[in-house]
Protein backbone atom coordinates (compact mmCIF):
# COMPACT_ATOMS: atom_id res chain seq x y z
CA UNK A 1 0.00 0.00 0.00
CA UNK A 2 2.76 2.49 0.71
CA UNK A 3 4.24 1.99 -2.35
CA UNK A 4 1.20 3.15 -4.19
CA UNK A 5 1.49 6.17 -2.00
CA UNK A 6 4.70 7.40 -3.00
CA UNK A 7 3.75 7.95 -6.66
CA UNK A 8 0.80 9.31 -5.67
CA UNK A 9 2.49 11.97 -3.39
CA UNK A 10 5.23 12.80 -6.61
CA UNK A 11 1.93 13.36 -9.21
CA UNK A 12 0.69 15.34 -6.73
CA UNK A 13 4.03 17.25 -5.99
CA UNK A 14 4.50 17.65 -9.45
CA UNK A 15 1.04 19.25 -10.19
CA UNK A 16 1.43 21.74 -7.48
CA UNK A 17 4.41 22.99 -8.89
CA UNK A 18 2.86 23.05 -12.54
CA UNK A 19 0.23 25.04 -10.88
CA UNK A 20 2.79 27.12 -9.05
CA UNK A 21 4.91 27.69 -11.97
CA UNK A 22 1.44 28.81 -14.29
CA UNK A 23 0.12 31.10 -11.87
CA UNK A 24 3.71 32.80 -11.66
CA UNK A 25 3.71 32.94 -15.45
CA UNK A 26 0.12 34.14 -15.59
CA UNK A 27 0.88 36.75 -13.31
CA UNK A 28 4.03 37.93 -15.03
CA UNK A 29 2.09 38.14 -18.13
CA UNK A 30 -0.86 40.56 -16.45
CA UNK A 31 2.10 42.89 -15.26
CA UNK A 32 3.26 42.88 -18.74
CA UNK A 33 0.03 43.96 -19.98
CA UNK A 34 -0.64 46.17 -17.36
CA UNK A 35 2.93 48.31 -17.86
CA UNK A 36 2.35 47.84 -22.04
CA UNK A 37 -1.31 49.66 -21.69
CA UNK A 38 0.33 51.82 -18.98
CA UNK A 39 3.03 53.08 -21.68
CA UNK A 40 0.31 53.21 -24.56
CA UNK A 41 -2.40 55.56 -22.79
CA UNK A 42 -3.68 58.03 -24.42
CA UNK A 43 -4.65 61.80 -23.01
CA UNK A 44 -7.86 62.22 -22.14
CA UNK A 45 -9.58 63.99 -25.33
CA UNK A 46 -12.40 66.62 -25.12
CA UNK A 47 -11.55 68.37 -21.99
CA UNK A 48 -11.73 72.11 -21.88
CA UNK A 49 -11.14 73.83 -18.83
CA UNK A 50 -11.68 77.44 -18.31
CA UNK A 51 -11.13 79.80 -15.35
CA UNK A 52 -13.20 83.08 -14.47
CA UNK A 53 -14.48 85.31 -11.59
CA UNK A 54 -14.37 82.78 -8.70
CA UNK A 55 -15.23 80.02 -10.79
CA UNK A 56 -14.12 77.18 -13.17
CA UNK A 57 -15.43 75.43 -15.66
CA UNK A 58 -15.47 72.24 -17.16
CA UNK A 59 -16.55 71.17 -20.24
CA UNK A 60 -16.59 67.82 -22.08
CA UNK A 61 -17.26 69.32 -25.55
CA UNK A 62 -18.79 66.20 -26.88
CA UNK A 63 -20.48 64.54 -24.54
CA UNK A 64 -18.17 62.04 -24.46
CA UNK A 65 -18.46 59.19 -21.63
CA UNK A 66 -19.70 61.77 -19.19
CA UNK A 67 -21.27 59.56 -16.90
CA UNK A 68 -17.85 57.82 -16.66
CA UNK A 69 -15.65 60.86 -15.89
CA UNK A 70 -14.60 61.30 -12.37
CA UNK A 71 -13.77 65.22 -11.59
CA UNK A 72 -11.78 65.80 -8.52
CA UNK A 73 -11.10 69.61 -7.05
CA UNK A 74 -8.37 70.54 -4.38
CA UNK A 75 -6.51 73.48 -3.33
CA UNK A 76 -3.23 73.50 -1.27
CA UNK A 77 -5.52 75.50 1.59
CA UNK A 78 -8.15 72.24 1.30
CA UNK A 79 -6.15 69.04 0.23
CA UNK A 80 -8.37 66.96 0.37
CA UNK A 81 -10.53 66.43 -2.96
CA UNK A 82 -13.73 67.18 -3.80
CA UNK A 83 -15.63 65.23 -6.51
CA UNK A 84 -17.77 66.64 -8.70
CA UNK A 85 -20.00 65.12 -12.11
CA UNK A 86 -20.50 66.02 -15.18
CA UNK A 87 -23.95 67.42 -15.40
CA UNK A 88 -26.21 66.07 -18.66
CA UNK A 89 -25.25 68.86 -20.91
CA UNK A 90 -21.44 67.82 -20.50
CA UNK A 91 -19.98 70.39 -18.25
CA UNK A 92 -19.42 71.11 -14.59
CA UNK A 93 -19.55 74.03 -12.91
CA UNK A 94 -17.07 75.00 -9.96
CA UNK A 95 -18.35 78.12 -7.92
CA UNK A 96 -17.53 79.85 -4.77
CA UNK A 97 -13.84 79.49 -5.29
CA UNK A 98 -11.08 82.53 -4.06
CA UNK A 99 -9.67 84.44 -6.92
CA UNK A 100 -5.91 84.41 -7.58
CA UNK A 101 -5.14 80.81 -5.63
CA UNK A 102 -4.18 77.64 -7.34
CA UNK A 103 -6.53 74.68 -7.26
CA UNK A 104 -5.58 71.15 -8.63
CA UNK A 105 -8.23 69.55 -11.35
CA UNK A 106 -7.92 65.73 -11.88
CA UNK A 107 -10.18 64.05 -14.54
CA UNK A 108 -10.20 60.61 -14.85
CA UNK A 109 -12.59 57.28 -16.23
CA UNK A 110 -13.79 55.57 -13.44
CA UNK A 111 -14.72 52.44 -16.22
CA UNK A 112 -12.46 49.75 -16.38
CA UNK A 113 -12.03 50.08 -20.37
CA UNK A 114 -11.44 54.19 -19.68
CA UNK A 115 -8.81 53.58 -17.21
CA UNK A 116 -6.56 50.96 -19.24
CA UNK A 117 -6.83 53.42 -22.50
CA UNK A 118 -6.19 56.88 -20.67
CA UNK A 119 -4.33 58.44 -18.18
CA UNK A 120 -5.71 60.85 -15.16
CA UNK A 121 -5.80 64.48 -16.42
CA UNK A 122 -4.50 66.61 -14.36
CA UNK A 123 -4.17 70.81 -14.19
CA UNK A 124 -3.74 73.76 -12.33
CA UNK A 125 -6.03 76.28 -12.71
CA UNK A 126 -6.20 79.81 -10.97
CA UNK A 127 -9.69 82.07 -10.73
CA UNK A 128 -9.29 85.16 -11.31
CA UNK A 129 -11.38 88.47 -11.70
CA UNK A 130 -10.28 88.55 -15.81
CA UNK A 131 -11.55 85.45 -17.50
CA UNK A 132 -9.83 83.62 -19.76
CA UNK A 133 -10.03 83.74 -23.47
CA UNK A 134 -12.25 80.96 -23.90
CA UNK A 135 -12.08 80.53 -28.37
CA UNK A 136 -14.25 77.70 -29.79
CA UNK A 137 -13.42 76.94 -33.37
CA UNK A 138 -16.73 75.57 -35.24
CA UNK A 139 -16.21 73.22 -38.01
CA UNK A 140 -15.38 69.91 -39.65
CA UNK A 141 -12.19 67.65 -41.07
CA UNK A 142 -9.99 70.35 -41.59
CA UNK A 143 -10.52 71.84 -37.77
CA UNK A 144 -10.58 67.95 -36.36
CA UNK A 145 -7.31 67.39 -38.62
CA UNK A 146 -5.54 70.65 -37.01
CA UNK A 147 -6.07 69.51 -33.43
CA UNK A 148 -7.69 73.11 -32.31
CA UNK A 149 -7.96 72.29 -29.21
CA UNK A 150 -4.39 71.79 -28.32
CA UNK A 151 -2.77 74.42 -30.42
CA UNK A 152 -1.31 75.74 -27.41
CA UNK A 153 0.60 72.36 -26.77
CA UNK A 154 2.37 73.14 -30.49
CA UNK A 155 3.68 77.14 -30.28
CA UNK A 156 3.47 79.71 -27.26
CA UNK A 157 0.40 81.98 -27.14
CA UNK A 158 -0.58 83.64 -23.90
CA UNK A 159 -0.99 81.24 -20.79
CA UNK A 160 -4.97 82.68 -20.37
CA UNK A 161 -5.81 81.72 -23.72
CA UNK A 162 -8.08 78.31 -24.09
CA UNK A 163 -9.27 76.72 -27.07
CA UNK A 164 -11.67 74.82 -28.13
CA UNK A 165 -13.30 72.51 -31.33
CA UNK A 166 -16.75 71.49 -32.12
CA UNK A 167 -17.29 69.58 -35.25
CA UNK A 168 -20.13 69.86 -37.05
CA UNK A 169 -20.45 68.76 -40.66
CA UNK A 170 -22.90 70.46 -41.85
CA UNK A 171 -23.14 74.37 -43.28
CA UNK A 172 -25.70 75.46 -40.98
CA UNK A 173 -23.78 75.83 -37.80
CA UNK A 174 -26.93 77.23 -36.61
CA UNK A 175 -27.29 74.68 -33.64
CA UNK A 176 -23.78 74.91 -32.57
CA UNK A 177 -23.44 78.37 -32.36
CA UNK A 178 -26.98 78.02 -29.90
CA UNK A 179 -25.51 75.85 -27.87
CA UNK A 180 -22.29 77.63 -27.23
CA UNK A 181 -23.87 81.21 -26.10
CA UNK A 182 -25.81 78.97 -24.03
CA UNK A 183 -23.26 77.73 -21.85
CA UNK A 184 -22.92 79.10 -18.38
CA UNK A 185 -19.32 80.84 -18.44
CA UNK A 186 -17.63 83.77 -20.73
CA UNK A 187 -16.59 82.76 -24.00
CA UNK A 188 -14.47 84.85 -25.78
CA UNK A 189 -14.53 84.24 -29.69
CA UNK A 190 -16.09 81.93 -31.73
CA UNK A 191 -15.00 81.09 -35.26
CA UNK A 192 -16.52 79.79 -37.58
CA UNK A 193 -15.42 77.86 -40.62
CA UNK A 194 -16.69 75.92 -43.59
CA UNK A 195 -15.16 73.49 -45.45
CA UNK A 196 -14.63 73.09 -49.60
CA UNK A 197 -17.30 69.60 -48.88
CA UNK A 198 -20.54 72.04 -49.05
CA UNK A 199 -19.81 73.84 -52.09
CA UNK A 200 -20.79 74.58 -55.05
CA UNK A 201 -23.51 76.74 -53.05
CA UNK A 202 -25.37 79.68 -53.40
CA UNK A 203 -23.12 82.99 -52.05
CA UNK A 204 -25.98 84.94 -50.80
CA UNK A 205 -28.12 82.31 -48.84
CA UNK A 206 -24.82 81.35 -47.46
CA UNK A 207 -24.20 84.94 -46.08
CA UNK A 208 -27.29 85.53 -44.97
CA UNK A 209 -26.71 82.50 -42.10
CA UNK A 210 -23.37 83.67 -41.47
CA UNK A 211 -25.09 87.23 -40.59
CA UNK A 212 -27.27 85.20 -38.28
CA UNK A 213 -24.63 83.92 -36.40
CA UNK A 214 -22.97 86.76 -36.30
CA UNK A 215 -25.78 88.62 -34.77
CA UNK A 216 -26.37 86.09 -32.10
CA UNK A 217 -22.95 85.85 -30.77
CA UNK A 218 -22.81 89.49 -30.46
CA UNK A 219 -25.28 89.80 -28.58
CA UNK A 220 -24.06 87.73 -26.21
CA UNK A 221 -20.62 89.66 -26.97
CA UNK A 222 -19.23 86.98 -28.12
CA UNK A 223 -16.51 88.14 -31.01
CA UNK A 224 -17.24 86.25 -33.99
CA UNK A 225 -14.63 85.19 -36.29
CA UNK A 226 -14.98 84.35 -40.06
CA UNK A 227 -12.30 82.24 -41.34
CA UNK A 228 -12.21 81.57 -45.14
CA UNK A 229 -12.78 77.86 -46.68
CA UNK A 230 -9.49 76.41 -47.68
CA UNK A 231 -9.40 75.82 -51.39
CA UNK A 232 -8.65 72.26 -53.27
CA UNK A 233 -5.81 71.80 -55.54
CA UNK A 234 -5.91 72.32 -59.45
CA UNK A 235 -6.66 68.66 -59.39
CA UNK A 236 -9.31 68.45 -57.76
CA UNK A 237 -10.73 71.56 -58.96
CA UNK A 238 -10.83 69.63 -62.46
CA UNK A 239 -12.35 66.63 -61.08
CA UNK A 240 -15.05 68.93 -59.07
CA UNK A 241 -16.22 71.59 -61.63
CA UNK A 242 -17.74 74.41 -60.11
CA UNK A 243 -16.80 73.72 -56.72
CA UNK A 244 -13.46 76.23 -56.44
CA UNK A 245 -15.19 78.83 -58.14
CA UNK A 246 -18.06 78.69 -55.95
CA UNK A 247 -15.94 78.82 -52.34
CA UNK A 248 -14.25 81.52 -53.78
CA UNK A 249 -16.87 83.80 -54.23
CA UNK A 250 -17.92 82.65 -50.81
CA UNK A 251 -14.66 83.77 -49.44
CA UNK A 252 -14.55 86.69 -51.30
CA UNK A 253 -17.91 87.86 -50.00
CA UNK A 254 -17.17 86.60 -46.43
CA UNK A 255 -14.49 89.18 -46.67
CA UNK A 256 -16.38 91.85 -47.76
CA UNK A 257 -19.11 91.43 -44.74
CA UNK A 258 -16.20 90.93 -42.30
CA UNK A 259 -14.79 94.16 -43.06
CA UNK A 260 -18.18 96.21 -43.01
CA UNK A 261 -18.94 94.82 -39.98
CA UNK A 262 -15.76 95.07 -38.49
CA UNK A 263 -15.05 91.59 -37.90
CA UNK A 264 -11.90 89.87 -37.38
CA UNK A 265 -11.27 87.57 -39.97
CA UNK A 266 -8.96 83.83 -39.93
CA UNK A 267 -7.58 83.58 -43.52
CA UNK A 268 -7.14 80.24 -43.89
CA UNK A 269 -7.38 80.39 -47.81
CA UNK A 270 -4.90 82.95 -48.30
CA UNK A 271 -2.52 80.60 -46.00
CA UNK A 272 -2.55 78.13 -48.17
CA UNK A 273 -3.02 78.88 -51.73
CA UNK A 274 -0.56 79.17 -54.21
CA UNK A 275 -1.06 83.06 -54.55
CA UNK A 276 -3.04 85.97 -54.95
CA UNK A 277 -3.77 85.32 -58.95
CA UNK A 278 -3.56 80.95 -58.39
CA UNK A 279 -5.98 80.28 -55.69
CA UNK A 280 -5.46 76.42 -55.94
CA UNK A 281 -4.74 74.56 -52.85
CA UNK A 282 -0.57 74.49 -52.90
CA UNK A 283 0.54 70.47 -53.82
CA UNK A 284 2.56 69.94 -50.72
CA UNK A 285 0.02 71.00 -48.57
CA UNK A 286 -2.83 68.52 -50.00
CA UNK A 287 -3.56 64.74 -49.25
CA UNK A 288 -4.20 62.98 -52.14
CA UNK A 289 -7.96 63.80 -52.52
CA UNK A 290 -6.60 67.33 -53.46
CA UNK A 291 -9.15 68.85 -50.17
CA UNK A 292 -7.68 67.45 -46.78
CA UNK A 293 -4.66 68.69 -45.50
CA UNK A 294 -1.10 67.27 -44.53
CA UNK A 295 1.15 67.98 -42.16
CA UNK A 296 3.42 70.88 -43.41
CA UNK A 297 -0.37 72.31 -44.07
CA UNK A 298 -1.43 72.07 -40.31
CA UNK A 299 2.40 73.35 -39.49
CA UNK A 300 1.81 76.41 -42.07
CA UNK A 301 -1.58 76.93 -40.34
CA UNK A 302 -0.02 76.97 -36.63
CA UNK A 303 2.31 79.37 -37.78
CA UNK A 304 -0.20 81.70 -39.39
CA UNK A 305 -1.77 81.31 -36.04
CA UNK A 306 1.13 82.44 -33.89
CA UNK A 307 2.09 85.37 -35.96
CA UNK A 308 -1.31 86.48 -36.14
CA UNK A 309 -3.63 85.49 -33.06
CA UNK A 310 -3.18 89.10 -31.15
CA UNK A 311 -4.43 90.38 -34.38
CA UNK A 312 -6.94 87.92 -35.02
CA UNK A 313 -8.39 87.96 -31.52
CA UNK A 314 -8.30 91.76 -31.36
CA UNK A 315 -5.93 91.12 -27.69
CA UNK A 316 -4.17 94.23 -26.21
CA UNK A 317 -1.07 93.28 -23.72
Amino acid sequence: MQGFIIPYKKQFVQVADMLKWSLLLFTVIIIAVLIFLGQKRKDLPFQEIVSFDKSIGIINDRNWYISDIDIYVSSKKNNIPIQYKYNENGYCIISNLINNQKYTIQLARTDLKGRLLYRKKTVTVTPKKISDKYIILIGASVGSGWNYDRITDRIQLLENMVFGFRPHYFFDKGLVVRSIINLPLPVYSVIIKECSAYFPRNTDDSIMLVRKWVAQLKKKKILPVLATVVPVTEKQDRLSPGKLESLLRYNDALKQFAVSQKIPILDLEKTLRVSAENRHLRQEYAQHDGTHLTPPGYSALDAMMKNQYKQIFRIKE
